[in-house]
């Protein structure tokens, strides 16, 4: 796949600041509809039009799952981008925080050929490309015991692996 990047206009004192805490990485995210500088030139994003409140990240081996949430008109939207290998918007969705779907929540998910399972407090939902839009194409309400909406999902040799605050549960897909 294409490496993707954004320089900032001074990384000098970007790398200077960051000096001051031990990182392996520098994850910049621009509040604007393109971006540029290096990497894909004039990437169109379907980016929020409201205050970005937080943002997450998922990447398998041929996409990444971009999770956004804003605040507009005092309430919090969040927002999925699926990004090809190629760097372009293959589909986008939305939906209100806290509704009990699969996007009511940004953490808890986990991009596994080109699929996102996400974490919900009814089991995990399996979420697809098709035909332009992301779907819920299937849901494991068995999985309800093991997973909520606050657990994250880890990709393991085995399967899926849940994180709680005390314990890891794995998840084998029969």
């Amino acid at each position: 796949g294409a490496e993707r990047y954004i320089l900032t206009f001074d990384n000098a004192a970007l790398r200077d600041t960051a000096a001051f805490a031990p990182y392996e990485f520098v994850e910049i995210l621009s509040n604007g509809n393109t971006y540029g500088g290096g990497g894909i030139y004039g990437l169109a994003l379907p980016w929020p039009s409201g205050q970005l409140l937080d943002a997450e990240s998922v990447f398998d081996a041929d996409s990444v799952w971009l999770l956004l949430a804003e605040e507009a008109n005092g309430r919090t939207v969040h927002h999925a981008v699926l990004l090809g290998s190629d760097g372009a918007v293959r589909a986008s969705a939305r939906a209100d925080a806290g509704d009990g779907s699969w996007l009511g929540t940004l953490r808890g998910k986990c991009a596994v050929g080109g699929a996102l399972f996400c974490a919900t407090d009814a089991g995990l939902t399996r979420v697809e490309l098709q035909q332009g839009q992301l779907v819920a194409v299937r849901e494991f309400p068995d999985a309800e015991p093991f997973v909520d909406a606050g657990r994250e999902l880890l990709l393991s040799r085995e399967g899926l692996t849940v994180v709680g605050a005390q314990d890891l549960t794995l998840l084998r897909m029969k």
